[in-house]
């Protein structure tokens, strides 16, 4: 039961903070904007590309699952104690992204109606 109630709190959190960055407008305002802003100079052009992957909540969701994993909410920690934690923070970061990317599908799909 621990293990369950782990990994849902753990893909509802990755899933929640994928879903106000990327699709909420708290992502433009935070994260956007000043790459956007950076990326006009010269020598910061490469940080145009990465204001793109503010709207994905899938990215956001990979790199939120990693810091959570790291700071120790950890669900493969929970299901195997003795890896290796860099692996353990591998495998928590694309269970977020992947989860998420369910998610995000799965919602996208029950509000445009399920007729196939």
């Amino acid at each position: 039961m621990e293990i369950a109630a782990g990994l849902s709190v753990f893909i509802l959190a990755t899933y929640g903070i994928g879903t106000v960055v990327g699709v909420l407008k708290a992502g433009q305002f935070l994260l956007q904007r000043p790459l956007d802003r950076l990326s006009r100079l010269r020598w910061l052009v490469f940080l145009k590309p990465l204001a793109a992957l503010v709207r994905c909540p899938p990215c956001i969701a990979l790199w939120a699952g990693l810091a959570l994993s790291i700071k120790g909410l950890s669900p493969c920690l929970l299901v195997w104690p003795n890896v290796i934690p860099g692996i353990a923070w591998g495998v928590d970061a694309f269970v977020a992204a992947g989860a998420t990317w369910l998610l995000h599908v799965s919602a996208e799909r029950i509000s445009q109606g399920l007729d196939v």
